[in-house]
């Protein structure tokens, strides 16, 4: 962003009796020169899953810190704001430079000390830059409706301004896989599109569809809204969905990183690697594992493992 990189790293710091916190995340700064390599911010945890995004008002990290609280984080200034708490789950949308997340519904007793928790909870959004969220959708029942109508939202993913979320064990025969604009304020079911009658756990988001695999059938599949469900490839490992580039979708099976295109089956490409892929000028970066000094690219759609930039990647704050 502007003339600075921003990404992420086990941290190197040490704790009082000397060893490395590696287990936690530093979010890094450095030029793209490669000098004036600074330590933003220390997560608690390196699983956590952090977006960055740059905006009118500067450059910001969204994430959900490992006590429950998002926290919006001005990576140029350090100013970290919690935005909320209690936070039961979330997704980022990379497109939309936003992150969405759900909430229990608390009510205290009068006079009582306890807490009641409702039988439904509320799905929100907050945007880069933005330090209050807005609340898409509630579950609790329409007026009118019993309290049988109250439901829990399980979000799937967030994609362009979308959430697709599901509904399971319903008392009314509602499950399924919905989406709703992430534009929208305080609404109820009635308002987002049913996209599947079965809850898809796993499922990527793309356009006006979704990505899965199938179980039973062993496929990958893309189903369109109001269409059939399209197999695109065969394979009778689970895959874990990465994201959806450009027509393509790329995912991680027997520790390689696979790609294929979501207007038919075909033969899928790999190039061994580990942790996360990153999108840039329609190129797919990743590093190897067994090449851990070099950063690797493909075009996208096509094979990898060819071609190879060079330069050491990892920065260390306490390193010239």
């Amino acid at each position: 962003f502007n003339d600075r990189l921003y990404y992420t790293t086990p941290s190197d710091t040490l704790a009082s009796d000397g060893s490395v916190r590696n287990t936690m995340l530093d979010i890094m700064s450095v030029k793209l020169d490669g000098t004036d390599t600074k330590r933003v911010y220390t997560l608690g945890s390196n699983s956590l899953s952090v977006g960055m995004f740059e905006t009118d008002g500067g450059v910001f990290a969204l994430f959900v810190d490992g006590d429950a609280n998002l926290v919006s984080l001005n990576l140029e200034s350090g100013v970290e704001t919690k935005a909320d708490e209690k936070v039961t789950s979330s997704a980022l949308d990379v497109e939309n430079a936003s992150i969405v997340y759900t909430k229990d519904v608390v009510t205290e007793k009068e006079n009582q000390g306890t807490e009641t928790t409702a039988d439904y909870n509320e799905l929100y959004v907050l945007k880069a830059g933005q330090t209050a969220p807005s609340k898409i959708m509630t579950g609790q029942h329409a007026d009118g409706q019993d309290v049988s109508y109250d439901f829990d939202v399980s979000i799937a993913s967030a994609a362009n301004g979308f959430v697709y979320f599901n509904i399971s064990s319903d008392a009314h025969g509602r499950d399924g896989m919905y989406r709703i604009s992430q534009s929208v304020t305080d609404k109820r079911l009635a308002d987002a599109t049913l996209l599947y009658r079965n809850v898809l756990s796993g499922a990527s988001a793309y356009q006006d569809g979704f990505v899965y695999y199938n179980s039973t059938s062993k496929y990958i599949q893309f189903v369109k809204e109001g269409q059939a469900a399209k197999n695109l490839y065969y394979t009778e490992t689970s895959p874990t969905f990465k994201f959806i580039e450009e027509e393509t979708l790329y995912f991680e099976m027997d520790s390689a990183l696979w790609s294929i295109p979501l207007n038919g089956e075909t033969d899928a490409d790999n190039a061994t690697s580990w942790l996360n892929y990153d999108i840039l000028d329609g190129k797919v970066f990743y590093m190897y594992t067994d090449d851990d000094v070099y950063l690797h690219f493909s075009e996208i759609g096509e094979a990898a493992k060819d071609k190879e930039i060079e330069t050491y990647v990892l920065a260390l704050a306490d390193e010239e």
